[in-house]
């Protein structure tokens, strides 16, 4: 069994939920507008830590439950947790998910639980993914429905939820479906293309994107050549993941312009390598983004 890799969305970071998150964790579930379609009502902070005790340390083993943090990225926030039980049949997973209700309207729920299943069928290779919804939580069933899950099944007071029974309804999504839906893929190819990478270089990737849409903010983004690229009048920068380093593609003329600050990476006609294991010079990345829009913009005069 292998430890749950750091997911890293758009604006969010997904990781094991941790015992020192169990004070924030109690401060949105003991709410009544939380409380109320979920089994799980703390009322003190002992139940929120006991509550995180209680999962597995380790996902994907079947018969055990798996606690997934919702964090922020640009502030460290936790914000919601996505609960992950690993079916005995060891093919499929039920999902649950709870954001805190500060933080609702924001997207942040269809963010991370889209990042979570796919996840589980791309990374895990599971079968089949299921949502237990109580019938008046419509925000949780538009969720699901937003991102292509099918109900199956209503159930007539088949739970026992705070001292009363409830409804419960199921939805549910395939493999085969979730690969196959375009509603499940992001809209932004740029995004698309680093969910597919492997997740613990999806951090530089997105970093590198970062540092160049900040410096050429008026370029468009979109994949040609099967990479990442910026465009203004004319491609301007490339950039891929390469097996043991990302690809950084200025053209010709943006390496030998920086050739003195290149000498510490392995270059080539068009191309610069920049290895997983060191920090990406976002500094340079920026000063060679800069010369070539300035390069492509006297193009057009």
């Amino acid at each position: 069994m292998a430890d749950f890799k750091h997911i890293y969305t758009k604006r969010l970071l997904l990781k094991r939920l941790e015992e020192s998150d169990a004070l924030s964790v109690f401060e949105y579930r003991s709410m009544p507008e939380v409380y109320i379609y979920q089994g799980f009502r703390p009322e003190t902070a002992d139940d929120a830590v006991e509550f995180v005790r209680m999962r597995s340390d380790e996902p994907n083993i079947p018969g055990t439950r798996f606690q997934v943090a919702v964090y922020l990225r640009e502030t460290g926030k936790l914000i919601g947790d996505i609960g992950l039980r690993f079916l005995e049949d060891a093919k499929q997973v039920e999902i649950g998910y709870t954001i805190h209700p500060l933080y609702h309207g924001n997207g942040y729920g269809k963010e991370a639980v889209r990042a979570t299943i796919d996840y589980l069928f791309r990374d895990l290779k599971k079968h089949r993914v299921t949502a237990s919804i109580d019938p008046d939580n419509y925000k949780s069933i538009r969720l699901c429905e937003s991102l292509g899950m099918r109900k199956e099944a209503h159930f007539i007071k088949s739970l026992l939820i705070n001292g009363s029974w409830a409804d419960d309804i199921i939805y549910a999504v395939l493999e085969e479906e979730w690969i196959g839906d375009s509603r499940m893929k992001p809209n932004d190819p740029i995004e698309e293309y680093i969910s597919e990478c492997p997740l613990e270089v999806q951090p530089l990737l997105m970093e590198m994107r970062k540092a160049i849409s900040e410096t050429a903010p008026d370029a468009v983004e979109k994949i040609s050549y099967k990479m990442p690229t910026f465009y203004l009048n004319g491609n301007l920068v490339h950039f891929a993941a390469q097996s043991r380093h990302i690809g950084f593609y200025p053209a010709p003329s943006g390496i030998e312009a920086f050739m003195e600050e290149l000498k510490d990476y392995k270059t080539s006609k068009g191309a610069i390598q920049f290895p997983y294991d060191k920090p990406l010079p976002i500094d340079l990345i920026k000063k060679i983004v800069r010369f070539r829009v300035v390069e492509n913009m006297n193009r057009q005069k």
